[in-house]
């Protein structure tokens, strides 16, 4: 083996350190928002390849230095671990098969222990940096165990936002462990009787140094358009401002202190002495600040045209949820639902709302919560347009005195279809008669196609509650 491997496995390691602590770092300040960046999937993938090649390095050099139960733990740890990558993907595009997520990672996570094992009670412990690499190791296997154990049984922690918060210290632990590693190669210069053997590794380490040369230089890519949208989602941009403007900003704080930031854009021409409909429009992403979830709801923009604004004088009221969080309806996901509902009531106390016309709708998240939304308050909620979204089937009944609208593409990847077939096939078999419309090249972003669909407006301002809905 040539002496360049230990040089290889630094560079190599190093790079992964360093790409996990810019990680790391946007993903304190973003939180969960941080696998919502465009460009996430590009970037996952390349830091997946990042490591697959430093974990070679490793298993070379466990190989050549003849500790075998470590190298054979390892090699089992890494095919695991980019095993458990190519499952994502498969995931990804079939999201039916999400169901063995959980005994997936939980696999992956013993191999990982089992490597961290050998590290820390096999000969190769002997170096102090290669033990204290097993414990690291260990212990983030440790953290992951909890957190995928926590998801199963969300019991075993305080609340979906405790694992919220779990996350990002887990991608620093992840970071920082190839640090002993590092140390002990930086150390190290490999005796010449070793370095005389095995030619064919020379080859292959040098050829995967000529592919991680390429990895960098496509990383250095990502990671800057990476940061861009994530500085994009931290600070306000002039799009969002001008989608905001029409908007006022404004907060509620209930009883126990809790507070909700909103923003309201009110009829033109508001006068006080007549009633007007409330929309409630759910943004599919949260936002740091009261300003951007505008941008981050496509029904809010597409009410606030002029030409909108002036065939249907209405209020519209856009929430934001702060990260991490949403608006019910999604397993597993920290919710303010109750706070909203809470805020939306309050609104009566200083604008005069017809309460037989609000109406929820809302985009992917939003869907979700617009379909929440009328299955646990469907008193309150004449009408929603559900887009891209799912709900409980379970409260289909409630739902039937509710006027829907739904929209899906049926290759919606993100979102799969039969979260909306289902509703609507519960809601009709209650005895409620719900408008769907699938389209069927549609994937997940089809905004464009429902703000096109004739009457959609027409029909959503002309629901009232307390009378036959005009669904037909």
């Amino acid at each position: 083996m040539s002496g360049n491997l230990s040089r290889y496995a630094t560079v190599s390691l190093t790079l992964v350190v360093a790409v996990g602590l810019f990680q790391s770092l946007l993903h304190f300040q973003l939180g969960n928002g941080f696998y919502t960046l465009p460009s996430i999937g590009a970037w996952i993938f390349l830091i997946r390849l990042i490591s697959l090649t430093a974990s070679l390095y490793l298993m070379l050099y466990f190989r050549q230095r003849h500790y075998q139960l470590v190298f054979l733990t390892g090699i089992l740890s890494t095919v695991a671990t980019f095993g458990g990558f190519i499952f994502l993907w498969i995931r990804f595009l079939n999201p039916e098969v999400a169901s063995y997520s959980s005994g997936i990672f939980l696999l992956i996570i013993a191999t990982n222990i089992v490597y961290a094992g050998s590290l820390i009670l096999s000969p190769s412990s002997r170096h102090l940096w290669f033990k204290v690499g097993g414990f690291l190791t260990l212990g983030l296997g440790l953290m992951q165990m909890i957190v995928t154990v926590g998801y199963m049984d969300i019991q075993l922690i305080s609340s979906p936002s405790a694992l919220t918060t779990i996350g990002p210290w887990i991608t620093l632990v992840t970071s920082v462990v190839p640090i002993p590693f590092i140390l002990h190669f930086l150390q190290e210069t490999l005796p010449r009787s070793v370095n005389e053997k095995g030619t064919n590794s020379f080859s292959f380490a040098d050829a995967l140094m000529g592919l991680e040369i390429i990895l960098f230089l496509l990383i250095l890519v990502s990671g800057v358009k990476l940061a861009s949208e994530s500085y994009n989602q931290l600070h306000v941009t002039s799009k969002a401002l001008l989608l905001a403007l029409p908007f006022k900003s404004g907060s509620y704080i209930n009883s126990r202190g809790d507070t909700l930031l909103y923003r309201l854009m009110e009829p033109l021409g508001y006068d006080p002495n007549k009633t007007y409909p409330l929309v409630v429009c759910l943004p599919y992403s949260c936002r740091q600040d009261n300003v951007g979830q505008v941008e981050a709801c496509p029904p809010a923009q597409w009410l606030s045209r002029e030409q909108n604004r002036t065939k249907y004088p209405t209020f519209v009221f856009v929430p934001r949820c702060p990260p991490g969080t949403g608006w019910g309806g999604v397993s597993q996901t920290g919710s303010v639902d109750t706070l909203t509902i809470e805020a939306i009531l309050a609104l009566d106390k200083y604008y005069t709302i017809d309460p037989q016309r609000r109406y929820v709708t809302g985009v992917s998240r939003g869907g979700y919560g617009s379909w929440h939304f009328i299955s646990t308050r469907p008193d309150l909620f004449a009408a929603a347009i559900p887009v891209c979204g799912a709900g409980n089937p379970v409260y289909a009944p409630l739902v039937t005195g509710v006027a829907v609208w739904a929209f899906h593409g049926a290759k919606d990847r993100n979102v799969p279809v039969e979260g909306s077939r289902a509703m609507i096939t519960a809601i009709r078999a209650a005895g409620g008669h719900p408008r769907y419309t699938e389209f069927s090249g549609g994937g997940h972003y089809i905004w464009a196609d429902v703000a096109n669909t004739p009457g959609v407006l027409e029909w959503l301002f002309a629901q009232k509650k307390h009378q036959k809905k005009l669904n037909q």
